[in-house]
């Protein structure tokens, strides 16, 4: 018997996993001033990212586990990037602390609505979308741009400028979205409670 859809390590989550395990080498990378190879790690893990998830709709392989296992290597390598670039120098400090409070409030927030409703995390906004795939480009710029030597320019600085605003904006937007949800839905306890009906003496 083959094992449960949500337990089966399929190929689309072994790449996710190898995704997981390229964060602490981009850690080094950066802890070592090697921006290049940094560079190179975190391009290998953008490409896995879009390889694992085509792979996984191809084949009809979309588990649980790699549902879970994706968000969380975005995350962590964003984190990681946007923290240790921050704390180099290699970005402002502005951006990185945007970033790194913005992931953990959502985290935060995700956690408070699945506790107080039962709501599992939704799927990504148009915005949020847009707001990776600018965190993506900005930090590959930066990592391009210390590998090359170059110093900040009115195009890095732009890029710095959009990123955060589009982080600010998706971090307000999914704060408004955990709030209504927390306000207007119920769990399905109180659900149940509600729609049984009242018995006769």
């Amino acid at each position: 018997m083959s094992a449960p859809a949500s337990n089966r390590l399929t190929l689309a989550t072994k790449i996710t996993l190898v995704r997981v395990f390229l964060i602490p080498v981009f850690v080094m990378c950066l802890a070592y001033k090697k921006p290049g190879i940094a560079l190179a790690v975190f391009i290998i893990a953008g490409v896995a990212d879009g390889v694992d998830g085509y792979i996984a709709r191809r084949r009809g392989e979309m588990t649980e586990l790699g549902a879970m296992l994706d968000p969380i290597a975005d995350k962590l390598l964003m984190f990681t990037a946007y923290m240790m670039m921050g704390l180099s120098g290699q970005i402002p400090i502005w951006l990185a602390v945007s970033v790194v409070s913005r992931d953990l409030l959502l985290s935060i927030g995700c956690l408070m609505l699945f506790m107080s409703v039962g709501f599992q995390t939704p799927s990504p906004s148009m915005l949020g979308k847009t707001t990776t795939t600018a965190q993506m480009v900005t930090a590959g710029a930066a990592l391009l741009a210390a590998a090359l030597g170059a110093e900040t320019n009115i195009v890095l600085l732009s890029t710095y400028l959009i990123t955060c605003a589009l982080t600010l904006a998706s971090g307000i937007h999914y704060l408004f979205f955990v709030g209504t949800r927390m306000i207007y839905e119920k769990p399905d306890d109180d659900q149940a409670e509600n729609s049984t009906p009242a018995t006769r003496n």
